[in-house]
């Protein structure tokens, strides 16, 4: 139908502009813009669906809708469901963060007056560093040393009153014996894969945030209590307004007014209380 094509338009434009011509080889972290679209053609397809099911009920039967409503409703909270178990249980078991990533996650969780040293086999820029460190944590120590480096250097690694020390495992044994000599009340810690394969080690001292397992409270807290609050407000308020346009039978025009507002704000908002910084 024509009232279905705009959304057709959005999918199919997004999916063909932003993944697959925009990039080589196309890349699906490119197509966030494209999923409301597909919530909304899931969304059509549900109601469809339930529709289609309770066809063969007489249509003066009065339990036809209640029948609807209930299959519309149980498939949408199967949805939710599975989607939250695919997220919180079964994709951190899938997707293991690497070493650099680990330390992004610890510059993240921690102050800007720990010390961050990574202790790397190859020989890399001596000025390269781990990606938030680069873009959001600007402010945050970290020092790249060699292997070799650190066997030359004197017994000081240990002098800051907060220190994190990243290996890779495959030169962990002596460089973890050393530095828990140097460096009182050190506390050793391993990171693995999801194959439960060691990928890094730290050694830490003094007051440092570390990782553990996380309660499904404590991220719906961390919702409330994170910048994506201010991109979450905007679109509850156009769902406010959608709902009150609608009981008010407004025009159509109204509705993609507010709907654009409401997304321009939320795209600045989340720009800018995010912090991220865009560069090419």
């Amino acid at each position: 139908m024509d009232r279905f094509l705009l959304i057709v338009i959005w999918f199919a434009s997004g999916l063909f502009f932003l993944s697959i011509v925009s990039t080589y080889p196309p890349r699906h972290q490119h197509l966030v813009p494209v999923i409301p679209a597909i919530s909304i053609i899931i969304a059509l397809g549900v109601v469809a669906f339930s529709k289609k099911i309770t066809n063969f009920m007489p249509p003066d039967n009065n339990k036809k809708q209640v029948v609807q409503y209930g299959l519309v409703v149980l498939i949408v909270i199967s949805i939710g469901v599975l989607g939250l178990r695919e997220f919180f249980i079964v994709m951190p078991k899938m997707y293991r963060p690497n070493l650099e990533q680990v330390i992004n996650w610890f510059g993240l969780h921690n102050s800007p007056e720990v010390d961050f040293i990574l202790i790397n086999s190859e020989n890399i820029d001596q000025e390269w560093r781990p990606y938030l460190f680069r873009e959001l944590l600007t402010e945050h120590k970290f020092t790249l040393i060699t292997e070799n480096e650190f066997w030359e250097s004197e017994s000081d690694l240990g002098v800051g009153s907060a220190i994190a020390i990243f290996f890779e495992p495959g030169i962990a044994g002596q460089i973890t014996q050393r530095l828990v000599r140097i460096i009182p009340n050190a506390k050793e810690i391993s990171f693995q894969n999801r194959d439960q394969k060691l990928i890094g080690k730290a050694i830490i001292q003094g007051d440092i945030v570390i990782p553990h397992q996380a309660s499904f409270l404590e991220g719906v807290i961390e919702i409330f209590t994170s910048p994506i609050i201010w991109v979450l407000i905007p679109l509850l308020l156009f769902v406010c307004i959608y709902w009150i346009k609608q009981q008010q039978n407004r025009s159509i025009f109204l509705e993609f007014g507010i709907y654009y507002c409401i997304s321009s704000c939320s795209a600045w908002f989340s720009f800018r209380f995010l912090s991220f910084e865009f560069r090419i």
